[in-house]
């Protein structure tokens, strides 16, 4: 009878601890966020620029781009001329010359202003004049 009782004093002391570990591991919480250093599943949204800034892109040209996935200076500047001509092609406007946008955006993305301006000035509806 003697052995039961040291038996139960020993499960119910093996009991205790058990809960008082998975106590202390439920309520645990890190001093850091763990999941700071991990890439975010979602790329950060990108603030859109007025690409009617640049020199031949009106409202509708600027909705076609962003259509296209072009929102920013950066990335109109980084666009190839000839995907620009057929974006421009595939809505039917390829009167329109882009020769220039990548460009133009590059100068406004580097908020060279000045610059900028004095590319447009010789600039008629996106192409050269002079």
């Amino acid at each position: 009878m003697g052995s039961w009782i040291i038996l139960l004093i020993i499960i119910a002391i093996v009991l205790i601890v058990w809960w008082a570990l998975l106590r202390n591991v439920k309520s645990y919480k890190p001093d850091f966020d763990v999941h700071a250093h991990e890439p975010s599943a979602e790329p950060a949204a990108l603030q859109p620029d007025d690409l009617t800034l640049i020199e031949g892109v009106g409202p509708k040209v600027n909705q076609l781009l962003n259509q296209a996935g072009i929102q920013t200076f950066s990335q109109l500047a980084a666009t190839d001329v000839e995907r620009l001509r057929q974006i421009l092609e595939d809505a039917d406007l390829r009167f329109i010359d882009p020769a220039s946008w990548p460009e133009q955006a590059q100068l406004a993305a580097q908020g060279k202003r000045a610059e900028l301006e004095a590319l447009q000035a010789r600039l008629k509806g996106g192409r050269e004049v002079e």
